[in-house]
């Protein structure tokens, strides 16, 4: 175990380290799927691919979502050893993985559901109800997008952490996304990222009480 923790501490200073260029290659990734999406909106020869690259920027979209919430999860149950180094990579780049999951999801749900719903006419208001779920996770995700920045981060104060818990009420949107279309071991994945997730503050909450009643008790009666 000293070994993993000490090899993770040595790659989370690496990536402290060269943080700007991976910062830099996050948005020339972005920039690629933009540029990507845009080219299959306007060139219909690409329709073949829309399922196919749909279903991928699904996957990642999720993988980044789940990142974002092992941070926060790390701090509240108070794990130590790999576990720290492992928050701090996240922490670091969190930022742009929230910037990215968005954007996957965005041209996950152009793919999927708006460019083919568009080639044959048919309604974009008709919808079912594990799109629903989907499509309202999308729109929550969408202000926590905007905000995402050092400029509103530092100007929302505590607004921007109140704005950014929407992740605990997404994560479940994005469960019954998943397992009401199709059960599968993605929806299990989820799952119990969310039920961590909320097992984690409900122990955040109980700590927070304890510690709280202790500090009470010990106070001099006046």
């Amino acid at each position: 175990m000293e070994i993993i923790t000490n090899f993770l501490t040595s790659l989370s200073k690496l990536i402290a380290k060269k943080q700007n260029p991976i910062q830099w290659m996050f948005y020339f990734a972005v920039s690629l799927l933009i540029g990507g999406f845009s080219y299959t909106v306007f060139d219909r020869n690409t329709t073949g691919l829309w399922h196919e690259l749909g279903s991928k920027a699904a996957n990642l979209s999720m993988i980044a979502f789940l990142l974002t919430l092992i941070p926060g999860m790390i701090k509240r149950f108070k794990l130590q050893g790999p576990f720290l180094p492992i928050r701090i990579m996240i922490m670091i780049l969190r930022k742009e993985i929230g910037i990215l999951m968005f954007l996957l999801a965005f041209a996950h749900y152009g793919w999927s559901r708006v460019l083919p719903v568009l080639a044959i006419d048919g309604n974009l208001f008709r919808i079912s109800l594990f799109e629903q779920f989907g499509l309202a996770a999308l729109l929550m995700s969408f202000p926590m997008f905007l905000t995402s920045n050092d400029y509103l981060i530092e100007k929302m104060g505590d607004w921007w952490k109140r704005l950014h818990s929407m992740a605990y009420i997404i994560v479940w949107a994005l469960f019954l996304h998943l397992v009401i279309r199709e059960p599968s071991l993605k929806s299990i994945v989820v799952l119990i990222f969310a039920a961590l997730e909320w097992t984690s503050l409900i122990k955040e909450k109980h700590d927070k009480n304890y510690s709280a009643g202790v500090s009470a008790s010990t106070k001099s009666p006046i």
